[in-house]
């Protein structure tokens, strides 16, 4: 993932710039510093990291998240006021910075894959219109034409149930970045009692997990056609072209709604 510029010192400070890239917040020192040690304090004034400086050294990495394949290490900073400290430069210079990710749902279409099920999927655009990176881990929906898709969101809060992207570090989503996520559930997959296969339209409610605790959600709009294809031996059904639509441009923001694993 590309870095977005978190914040751009004064040319005498000792902070060249500060940047996410991906996991990590990059920092950027100036030539002739003397910083020996860089502190992370979080927003209850606890260290949340320290990194030691090589004389010469003027890039340094802090991980902010740790997201890996598997069910192990996913780990979330609590977002909030940040302050980046620099020691000694004389008697340590610091810096305060919002860490704190907002994510909003901007577009929905049909998902294309290999397999003729596929077509029951939905592709969700996101963007990241906060000020730090977090990634999603789970997609759900409400009033579904799919039944089984209308469940809630996993309890086990970042641990991540998608299938696209598949890779762990690639779920993750920076400050003014968009990304395409598809998740398991099929809300596009009609059962064999649906009325007008293919021809009538309906609603539903995409809801997207957040790694930093909080949901979004949003109305869509489902106008079926093309042609129907039973893909299981239930009678349940795809239409080869679904056209999907926001019902209005703001998302919902449902705030606290799991809190941090160990909190």
């Amino acid at each position: 993932m590309g870095g977005s510029s978190t914040a751009t010192p004064a040319t005498e400070s000792v902070f060249e710039s500060i940047a996410f890239e991906g996991q990590h917040l990059a920092i950027r020192l100036r030539e002739d510093h003397d910083v020996s040690m860089i502190n992370v304090i979080d927003p209850e004034g606890s260290l949340f990291a320290q990194q030691r400086v090589a004389v010469g050294e003027t890039r340094v990495l802090i991980e902010m998240l740790d997201l890996n394949d598997g069910l192990g290490g996913h780990d979330h900073y609590r977002p909030g006021s940040y302050e980046v400290i620099a020691l000694p430069e004389t008697d340590g210079e610091q810096t305060q910075l919002d860490f704190t990710p907002q994510l909003r749902i901007r577009g929905v279409s049909q998902y294309t894959g290999p397999r003729p099920e596929d077509l029951g999927r939905v592709i969700v655009s996101i963007e990241n219109v906060g000020t730090a990176p977090t990634w999603v881990y789970d997609l759900v929906y409400r009033n579904a034409p799919q039944e089984s898709a209308n469940r809630d969101l996993t309890g086990l809060l970042g641990i991540p149930w998608i299938k696209r992207p598949e890779n762990a570090s690639e779920l993750v989503i920076g400050p003014g970045e968009t990304q395409s996520y598809v998740g398991y559930e099929s809300p596009l997959l009609f059962p064999d009692s649906a009325v007008d296969s293919c021809s009538e339209d309906g609603e539903f409610t995409v809801v997207v997990g957040v790694a930093d605790g909080t949901a979004v959600e949003q109305k869509v709009k489902f106008n079926p056609g093309g042609q129907s294809r039973q893909v299981n031996s239930i009678g349940e059904y795809v239409c080869s072209k679904v056209e999907l639509a926001l019902l209005n441009e703001q998302s919902t923001i449902i705030q606290n709604r799991i809190s941090h694993g160990g909190e």
